[in-house]
């Protein structure tokens, strides 16, 4: 190591120099970054709905749809509303990725037996367009709740949809005075890239603030807090440079990759300077004490950096795209910091800077857990075993759009509220192909009875069919003369005449997996004996649980493999067995009371929270190594494991506390994001931290010294 420290000195001046233009190549390619907001990411690879999906698109002019809903003070509609209504009802037809629009204010309009342009609709009229609108029952546009009259239009669009076309409707309906509601899959998916702004702008620099804030805590000098944090805001820098540089995109996902690399990538950087520190106060030269610290923890630095990075491998068992990237990203992120802190921190603190070596006051620990070795490191072990066995009975397995949002987000009000109003917000779809005319009278009556049959469901709010907007036409008598205006935009969306099929739009009042697995099953007991129709259904609630289950399915593969890795690499570092298997036991105890920790909290296991278990392994199980390493080293001084053990847990238990705050803690930003996904990844990583500290520190010294065979 005195060699490495040597050279680094040496040239200190070119590696700086190197430094400022890899930063400088790095910042040009961070202002090159894509976000994206599909959710398409979500969509698994092979899935019967995704094949569903295709096959209505094939069929079917439009399947993306946008719902917006205004409301109006007003008991019974009256000229004025109408009016608001057609002018947005025109404004929104003449945009030009907009295929149909179905309001309450189309452009002709029936009166009696009369077509009538909504233009020339007065206050004479309109009592004959309530009747009207009551006529039309569940498909009407124009709805009356709790004294107030609300326009609901149903919009389809076409692929090339923007969200700068959302945004463009968003400031018309704004700059009008409508009140107004908005939900759909298109406005869930294009609000998505508003959210992840706000997060890429506040969050990453928010985690540095708070990591900062707890390592100053420990190391008790500013510019020593400052360098310890150094190598991980340089390898989140390289990392988002390279993401831009190569022309990737920042997703939902992937956006967490610049945070788990600040928060998980300034470990090492932490105990670098502490232990710098440590050797300064000793009485050691500044590069004596570079080369004292890398001897001491350098392994383990290289090891602990290794170990993080395979959690996030271990996570490509889950065989998804969206994982994919974040594992790329993240373990791209965590490499670089671990690079950056053998590079940066030699060359700086090799500069006579003044890191902070006085001695510290003396201050009692607010938490000896030295207390706990032995019988109550035990103890605990057994509740905490205990206690997740209890919760491990009541895990969910749930994922949807709407559980992605806080309830304090517009997107999730927006959608209660057209729930509340409309009785249905994000639609699921059925498909039905027929051997004989779709629209014939055996067609009529099977899918009618269906849609009573679904909708007698307490979690079903309506269905539409193409015999909803017939029994419309044949109830004004319209059948054989004009076409009804105000439903014909949605009949091309509800029928494909020249391939015999229909589809019909069911609307849950959620998108719990029981729903789902209800409607589902209701379609296929009614269909079970009927052999002359083929039936598809999917949606974006069927693609989400589809990608759930297929990432919890693929849990336990991604779970071995992680703890392969880990102690294949620790074999390879400590050489011992026994010391290794040791060491995983904390992190085994804390990934089983992650799955406690979910059932009693319903926290579910999805497409996000499955993650957290590889990457617990990859970061906690740093902890153990840290602790076991030193431990090692002072066998090979002639310690004894009583003494080993000591001394172990004096030289590392502080850094250790302090690493597992910083990460909680910067990991505590995620709390600001308006994605309840993010909250949820912060909650686990706080338990995951704090019970893998706490064995660490108390469970494995007790295994350690309780040992009666020799580990040198």
């Amino acid at each position: 190591m005195k060699k490495y420290v040597d050279f680094t000195s040496k040239h200190k001046k070119p590696l700086l120099v190197l430094l400022i233009v890899i930063n400088i190549v790095a910042l040009i390619g961070v202002f090159q970054i894509k976000i994206s907001p599909d959710f398409n990411i979500f969509v698994p690879n092979e899935s019967v709905y995704k094949d569903n999906m295709e096959y209505m698109n094939q069929n079917f002019e439009s399947s993306d749809s946008l719902i917006i809903m205004t409301e109006f003070d007003s008991k019974n509609l009256n000229i004025a509303d109408f009016s608001e209504s057609l002018r947005l009802q025109n404004y929104l037809q003449n945009l030009g990725e907009v295929l149909l629009v179905s309001g309450p204010a189309p452009e002709n309009f029936i009166v009696g037996q009369n077509i009538v342009s909504s233009e020339a609709i007065t206050d004479k009229e309109i009592p004959m367009i309530e009747s009207y609108y009551t006529k039309l029952d569940k498909m009407s546009p124009m709805v009356h709740i709790n004294d107030k009259t609300y326009g609901i239009f149903q919009i389809f669009v076409s692929e090339e949809f923007k969200k700068s076309t959302l945004r463009e409707i968003e400031d018309y309906l704004k700059t009008e005075d409508y009140i107004y509601y908005m939900s759909g899959d298109i406005y869930m998916q294009n609000k998505i890239l508003d959210y992840l702004l706000l997060i890429l702008s506040i969050i990453p620099p928010l985690a540095l603030l708070l990591v900062l804030f707890v390592f100053n805590m420990r190391i008790k000098s500013f510019k020593g807090t400052i360098l310890s944090v150094l190598p991980a805001g340089i390898g989140a820098l390289w990392t988002m440079g390279a993401i831009g540089w190569f022309g990737s995109e920042v997703s939902i996902i992937t956006i967490l990759a610049p945070i788990f690399t600040i928060v998980i990538g300034s470990a090492d950087g932490l105990h670098f300077v502490t232990h710098v520190q440590e050797a300064r106060k000793e009485g050691h030269g500044t590069l004596e004490s570079i080369a004292v610290t890398l001897k001491m923890v350098g392994i383990p630095m290289i090891i602990t950096t290794v170990t993080s990075v395979a959690g996030f491998v271990a996570l490509l068992a889950l065989k998804s795209d969206s994982i994919r990237s974040l594992v790329l990203f993240a373990s791209m992120g965590i490499t670089f910091a671990g690079i950056a802190t053998w590079y940066v921190l030699p060359v700086i603190l090799s500069g006579k800077i003044n890191i902070g070596v006085r001695k510290p006051k003396e201050r009692r620990e607010l938490l000896n857990i030295k207390k706990l070795w032995g019988l109550p490191s035990i103890i605990i072990v057994i509740v905490i075993m205990a206690v997740t066995a209890l919760g491990y009975l009541s895990i969910k397995t749930e994922f949807n759009q709407l559980m992605v949002y806080k309830k304090s987000t517009d997107v999730h009000r927006n959608f209660e509220k057209i729930m509340e109003v409309n009785k249905g917000s994000v639609p699921v779809f059925l498909t039905i192909k027929t051997e004989s005319s779709a629209i014939s009278p055996g067609n009529a009556a099977l899918v009618t009875s269906l849609q009573k049959d679904l909708e007698s469901k307490e979690y079903v709010g309506k269905t539409i069919s193409i015999f909803d907007a017939m029994a419309v036409l044949g109830a004004s008598g319209q059948e054989n003369s004009q076409p009804n205006p105000v439903i014909s935009a949605s009949m091309d969306n509800l029928i494909n005449t020249d391939a015999n099929i229909i589809r019909v739009m069911i609307f849950p009042n959620s998108f719990d997996n029981a729903v789902l697995d209800g409607i589902e099953n209701t379609i296929s007991q009614y269909f079970s004996r009927n052999t002359s129709v083929e039936t598809r259904i999917t949606g974006s609630g069927y693609l989400m649980r589809d990608l759930t289950n297929s990432m919890v399915a693929s849990q336990g593969t991604s779970l071995i493999v992680a703890f392969s890795l880990i102690i294949a690499l620790l074999f390879i570092s400590i050489r011992k067995i026994i010391p290794v298997l040791l060491t995983t036991v904390p992190i085994a105890i804390t990934v089983f009371a992650l799955y406690g920790f979910l059932g009693l909290t319903g926290i579910s296991l999805n497409v996000f929270t499955v993650t957290i278990f590889s990457i617990t392994i990859g970061v906690g199980i740093d902890y153990a190594v840290h602790f076991t390493s030193v431990f090692m080293e002072y066998k090979k001084q002639g310690c004894t494991r009583e003494e080993a053990v000591d001394k172990a847990y004096k030289y590392t238990h502080k850094p250790i506390i302090a690493n597992a705050l910083g990460i909680s803690i910067g990991m505590s930003a995620l709390f600001v994001s308006p994605l309840q996904i993010h909250t949820n990844v912060a909650i686990l990583m706080w338990v995951s931290m704090v019970c893998g500290v706490l064995l660490s520190l108390s469970f494995l010294p007790t295994l350690l010294r309780g040992r009666k065979n020799k580990l040198n």
